[in-house]
This record gives C-alpha cells, structure tokens and sequence, in this order.
C-alpha cells in the first residue's frame, strides 16, 4: 500500500470533493418515523492525511511476521480499531446484553480481559482455545516472535511500542531521548 499525500486545498470548493456521504442502515431501537432507518456518514479526511504523515490508526500487516504465513487468514493491525465497528464483536455485545446463546468461542469477558501475550497453534487449534504463550515448552519460539515483533515496532517507529503498561513520551522533553513512561494502570 502506497500512501500519497492529497494535494493542499485552499478552500472548500477546490476539495474533489473534501468528504463523501453514504448512506447506511441505522439500527435504532424502538419505534422510529416512517423514514429513519438510514443516516447519512460523513467519511471526511482528517487534516494530518493529507500530509505525510501516516496516522498510528492507520496500521501495517503483521501477517510478513508470522512464521508460516497462512493465505486464508486477513491481514490484521496491530490494535483494535474501534471494537464496535468489529462484527464479530457486535454480536458477542448483543447477544451479551439479550441473554442469547452466543455463537463464538469467547465470551464478551473474555474478548475484554485477555492475556496479555497470546500464542497459538493455528494448525492444531484454528478457534485460538489454548493460549501457549505461557507455556514453558514454547518458550524459545515465544522470545523469538516478541523480539521480531519489538525490532519491526522500532523499524515502523510504532507509537504502541510500550503498551501497556506505558506510552511513548517523544516530544518536549523527551523529543532528543524518547521514553516508555508508565501509566500505573496497575492499580
């Protein structure tokens, strides 16, 4: 993917065009007007886009980093881009709040408070039941991986580097000597 920057716009009317609108179901609850059950969504780009800087909600493939790369599997990014907008968990936050059967091998709990690190055989264990991160006999290809996964967060100057249980301070103070500072989410 190549990110070109969008050329300046002085006004308004030199924007082709500065947002677009589509127009998408909206699920409300309850009784509506004849009328409501679509929206219009403002798509506008926000400014930092049309420079060159790449946003950090914009993420990169993690698949170049998986040891056996699986055609099948999509190419992730390294967070969680706003979770409502996963339908996957969509459906575990609705079927949670009625009380119905979920149909996912996790539960709303589950998908929130998850190990910090998760490995997984994805040849014997393709629904990632068992977490083998912390598993003793894993304990070489787990270092190996985390290590792969620092130096590529360091090439891609990834501002997630210290989550967790820190956040990346590099500007001020910190601009020449960029540091990990806790958050003493800890407590």
């Amino acid at each position: 993917m190549v990110l070109r920057p969008h050329p300046p716009v002085h006004n308004l009317q030199e924007a082709r065009p500065p947002h677009r609108f589509l127009r998408t179901p909206a699920p409300w609850r309850g009784a509506q007007d004849n009328g409501t059950n679509d929206a219009g969504v403002c798509l506008h780009q926000p400014q930092p886009s049309r420079s060159h800087h790449v946003l950090p909600d914009e993420g990169g493939a993690l698949r170049p980093l998986q040891a056996h790369p699986q055609p099948q599997l999509q190419n992730a990014l390294p967070h969680r881009p706003g979770l409502l907008r996963v339908p996957t968990f969509q459906d575990i936050l609705n079927r949670t709040e009625e009380k119905e059967p979920l149909h996912w091998s996790k539960t709303l709990r589950g998908y929130y408070y998850r190990d910090e690190w998760e490995l997984y055989d994805l040849e014997g264990d393709r629904d990632e039941l068992k977490n083998l991160a912390y598993n003793a006999s894993y304990a070489t290809i787990f270092e190996e991986l985390k290590q792969t996964l620092l130096k590529w967060q360091r090439t891609t100057n990834d501002p997630w580097i210290c989550a967790p249980h820190s956040v990346l301070e590099d500007s001020g103070a910190f601009k020449q000597d960029p540091q990990c500072l806790p958050l003493h989410n800890e407590m």
